[in-house]
């Protein structure tokens, strides 16, 4: 992870904890660097990306400010939270998520199911079995859910699945050490095939995969 992307952990954390409060100011620039050990660029770079997601508003001349993410954060808090240590987040906002994912995912099949089936998803799934190189597999289990997007011939959903590139493939992380690799190889295959054969089965197959990202996410 690049120090820029654990700079904006580090805030995160303390923001959802209220250890920075909605409504407080951040220390300055110069005392974040004090504070953190990090560059002055990266500590820049992070407070851009921060106020991007939706957690500072930057007032030049005036300082940063912490906005109330409950109502002031976007999509993009998802790729942050989900780097983040699991046990940083409040169970209901990690439930939040979850709940979200289903059930949008659960809609993409539906849609997937009434259209041509792509035999790029086997492709994928083979190169996925055969690869033992981390990023490369979180990449290609993003590239999975794309190719289903893809198939749901609904640009929302596609743009949607753009969006959340970097917390899929974050996400991915916890289904892929070698213990639960196959497991997860497995649901992938069937989702696969039930949608190749338009089997309605692909809903109960996606069910366990989001199971899977449940238990390995640890929602308690």
């Amino acid at each position: 992870m690049q120090a820029v992307d654990l700079f904006v952990e580090e805030i995160t954390k303390r923001i959802l904890s209220r250890t920075y409060e909605a409504g407080s100011k951040l220390p300055t620039e110069r005392e974040l660097i004090t504070i953190f050990n990090y560059s002055r660029q990266t500590i820049h770079n992070g407070l851009i990306k921060l106020s991007e997601i939706g957690l500072i508003k930057i007032v030049p001349r005036h300082g940063v400010w912490v906005l109330d993410y409950k109502t002031q954060t976007n999509f993009k808090i998802l790729d942050a939270l989900i780097q983040m240590d699991k046990e940083s987040i409040e169970s209901s906002l990690k439930s939040d998520i979850i709940e979200f994912f289903e059930y949008h995912i659960q809609f993409m099949i539906s849609k997937a199911m009434k259209n041509p089936y792509d035999p790029y998803l086997e492709t994928l799934l083979i190169q996925l079995r055969n690869t033992s190189d981390l990023h490369a597999c979180q990449s290609m289990i993003f590239e999975f859910f794309h190719c289903l997007s893809m198939m749901s011939h609904n640009q929302v959903v596609i743009m949607m699945i753009n969006s959340f590139r970097e917390g899929i493939e974050n996400a991915s992380y916890y289904l892929l050490d070698s213990e639960i690799k196959p497991v997860t190889l497995s649901i992938m295959e069937a989702i696969q095939i039930h949608l190749q054969e338009k089997n309605p089965d692909a809903f109960a197959s996606m069910n366990q995969f989001i199971q899977l990202i449940n238990q390995k996410w640890r929602l308690s």
